[in-house]
Parts: C-alpha cells; structure tokens; sequence
C-alpha cells in the first residue's frame, strides 16, 4: 500500500491506531501482543508453550528414564533416545518398552 501526504493507511486490527507505514504497525503489533512466556527457573530460558518447558526442565536433572538393553546407556529424552536406539540396532521403526 502506498500513501501519499502523510496518510495512514496501515490500520491496527486491535486498537485501530493507524500508522504511514507498514514497517511501523509490525513493530506496534509485536510491542503490544501479549504472550504469555513460561520461565525455567534454572537458566532462566524462556517457552511459549508449558508442555515444552515440562520436558526442558528434564534437562537439568539426573533422572535418565530410557535406558538401552543392550550397552546400559540412559537417556533423559525420549526421542534422543529412539534416535540413539535407531543407529545402535539398525531397527528403523525403535518403539520404547513401558518401564
């Protein structure tokens, strides 16, 4: 959209401020959305999704719940695990036992 004169054409669907350029209502979107942000209280990481902060917080304590049979290596995630479970067995479809 072009404007001439100075009109603001570009309009805020939130608040119907209207801005010259397209650039300006971006930055006035971004600023003013409200997202809520998830916080780990370990290293301070930031998530927009509390399931994905669940399975970071794994991350930072010694619980491995995937073990492999066959070298005794333990994973605190599953699908490194499967990954790793892949390689080591050549066994392309790897489904975890329920432990």
């Amino acid at each position: 959209m072009i404007t001439y004169n100075g009109l603001k054409t570009y309009k805020c669907s939130n608040c119907n401020i209207s801005f010259s350029r397209r650039d300006a209502l971006i930055k006035h979107k971004v600023v003013n959305t409200i997202v809520e942000l998830f916080m780990c209280n370990n290293c301070k990481k930031l998530f927009s999704e509390k399931d994905v902060l669940i399975k970071h917080i794994i991350v930072h304590t010694k619980v491995k719940l995937f073990k492999c049979d066959i070298c005794n290596k333990s994973f605190s995630e599953k699908d490194v695990f499967i990954k790793y479970m892949v390689v080591h067995t050549n066994i392309t479809n790897y489904k975890p036992r329920p432990m």
